[in-house]
């Protein structure tokens, strides 16, 4: 019987044993993350739009997580203290992608943020969501966005 370490846990496993993903539970199609090694599920691995399922846990870790993106991004030591990804992100970003439920280990003592709000009505837009506009350092929700949108197109059409 092999025995093999697991990095998120430590502890010893053996081969023998089926792996089991340590987000959901499922032990179908579990492969082991590129970026820490972790056991994740890829129910759809043999399909090539796998990376698009919001039930592929694989896929979330490396396209939602401050672990996948440090790891995307080439970044060099841990995620955990990497001033590179702290500087790269908006804070909303950063600390929504180290807390959410795809992580494997989640940021310590996230820094505190404002919402973001939009310039124009004063909502607050969820960054991680998307859905907005950026024009210099100003934000303009989807609403906004869209009006100014179409007065912009209307004076084209007019003029």
């Amino acid at each position: 019987m092999t025995i093999k370490k697991t990095r998120r846990s430590g502890k010893t496993k053996s081969a023998d044993e089926t792996p089991v993903c340590a987000l959901c539970g499922s032990t179908e199609n579990v492969i082991i993350t590129p970026c820490c090694g972790n056991f994740a599920c890829n129910p759809e691995k043999d399909k090539a739009d796998s990376s698009s399922l919001r039930s592929n846990c694989a896929s979330n870790h490396m396209f939602f997580t401050l672990c996948g993106y440090h790891y995307n991004e080439g970044h060099e030591g841990r995620w955990q203290d990497c001033e590179l990804c702290k500087q790269s992100l908006e804070t909303e970003i950063y600390v929504n992608l180290g807390t959410n439920d795809y992580n494997f280990e989640k940021l310590e003592n996230p820094p505190e943020f404002k919402p973001t709000k939009c310039a124009s009505c004063g909502s607050i837009i969820p960054l991680i969501e998307g859905g907005y506009s950026l024009l210099g350092k100003d934000y303009y929700c989807a609403r906004c966005t869209a009006r100014e949108f179409e007065q912009e197109m209307h004076n084209k059409n007019t003029d």
